[in-house]
């Protein structure tokens, strides 16, 4: 018995080796992509291997780079650190990621990206146009039902501008924090961490359902076309809060 227990595990690790070093272009080859997704550029092995160039519905990444963490697949788990870019592209990211029986985990993430790369192709209400610069920083992630069982992160927007057919509405900097509640994400702002006086949370659930519970008053630091657009909110309180409130999904999501 003890014969045919070596000889498993020298044929398994035989196996695990070879998988190793398979070339990442022919593993992907193996597989069927959707349709709205291109890659170009493939190199190295399923270990340790790069994308020169991906894109997904109008939205490119350069410069994708992974490399595997072998000890984790003794916990049933595949897992890499993944690289994206740099702080010279358009799109830059970094992250540990983890999955494995209970589902996805991600941790030390770092993702900055253009306000008008995540829009892509869709097509916000009001002829809305957005621009400006987006950090997401997630300390750690475990997936959940619907979305999470753990969440832990902030969400940083700056020169955030927002035109429609109403106005022209400059932002300029907000910060979200991010955590999980019974399955949801929560999102929370405070006030002192924006000129819009604005303060409230949101939880997004299932099919992207989101639940906003909000108020906003008028500061100083306030766009005109947003001070004048107040009035449509209905009565300020008596401390000059105007009530934000919202329940369904979120058009262009």
């Amino acid at each position: 018995m003890k014969v045919v227990k070596k000889v498993l595990f020298f044929v398994l690790l035989y196996g695990v080796f070879m998988l190793a070093y398979l070339p990442a272009s022919v593993a992907i080859s193996w597989v069927s992509l959707p349709k709205n997704l291109t890659l170009s550029g493939i190199s190295g092995s399923i270990w340790s291997g790069k994308i020169n160039q991906l894109s997904i519905d109008g939205r490119q990444l350069d410069d994708l780079r992974w490399q595997m963490t072998p000890l984790q697949l003794l916990s049933g788990k595949v897992a890499a650190h993944i690289q994206v870019g740099s702080r010279a592209t358009l799109v830059n990211a970094k992250a540990n990621v983890a999955y494995g029986m209970s589902g996805l985990a991600l941790s030390d993430v770092r993702f900055e990206a253009p306000v008008a790369w995540l829009i892509g192709n869709s097509r916000l209400p009001f002829r809305t146009k957005a621009q400006g610069e987006v950090t997401v920083l997630l300390t750690d992630f475990t997936q959940g039902a619907p979305w999470c069982s753990q969440l832990d992160g902030k969400a940083f927007a700056s020169g955030l501008q927002v035109d429609n057919q109403f106005g022209q509405y400059p932002l300029g900097q907000l910060q979200l924090a991010m955590s999980c509640t019974d399955g949801q994400v929560m999102v929370n702002i405070d006030e002192t961490t924006n000129g819009l006086g604005l303060s409230g949370s949101a939880t997004v659930g299932e099919q992207m359902q989101v639940a906003l519970t909000a108020k906003i008053r008028e500061t100083n630091t306030m766009p005109d076309d947003l001070k004048k657009a107040l009035t449509f909110l209905g009565q300020p309180d008596s401390q000059g809060y105007y009530p934000l409130k919202f329940n369904g999904r979120v058009p262009g999501l």
